[in-house]
């Protein structure tokens, strides 16, 4: 490993520890006392029969989908190719929406919109500091460790093939 690749390492464990241990806590307390309305999404990315899992960074780091928040000025849509975008290199210009769901973990009051985006290729670029890692599997073979979000996504998705196939 070279010094610059050291740097690196070093610099994204400090960075996690950073978030994870001071700007986390700061903003659970900042949700606990103002129980904000948010807005989120999920993506399922799908390549032939499989679809992509990413393991977070921090937050437990069990597997889900990519997504995350939604701009004061985006549609949920656009939170959605941004973030894919963003998280793992994928850029698409069609999402379609197939779900929509409230969450209130972390004392906030989270409106979540899933969305299916169709990748030609299974060519990705994570980060190594949000999204640790990825994999494309097929939807009945889910990797261990999957979160109990993902799970209940995962069978809207599956009702909704089933239902658009």
């Amino acid at each position: 490993m070279t010094n610059q690749e050291e740097e690196r390492t070093f610099f994204k464990g400090l960075k996690r520890f950073l978030y994870m241990s001071v700007i986390r806590p700061a903003f659970k307390i900042y949700w606990f006392l103002r129980r904000p309305k948010t807005k989120g999404t999920r993506v399922v990315v799908q390549c032939g029969d499989e679809v992509l899992f990413v393991q977070l960074g921090y937050a437990g780091k069990g597997w889900t989908f990519p997504g995350g928040g939604v701009g004061r000025h985006e549609s949920f849509k656009e939170g959605a190719l941004r973030e894919l975008r963003e998280e793992v290199g994928i850029n698409a210009h069609e999402a379609e929406f197939f779900l929509e769901y409230t969450n209130r973990h972390d004392y906030k009051r989270d409106t979540v919109q899933c969305f299916i985006v169709r990748s030609p290729t299974k060519e990705i670029r994570i980060d190594g500091f949000e999204i640790i890692n990825a994999v494309w599997a097929l939807p009945a073979s889910m990797p261990d460790g999957i979160r109990p979000g993902a799970k209940q996504i995962l069978s809207k998705y599956n009702e909704w093939q089933r239902n658009h196939a």
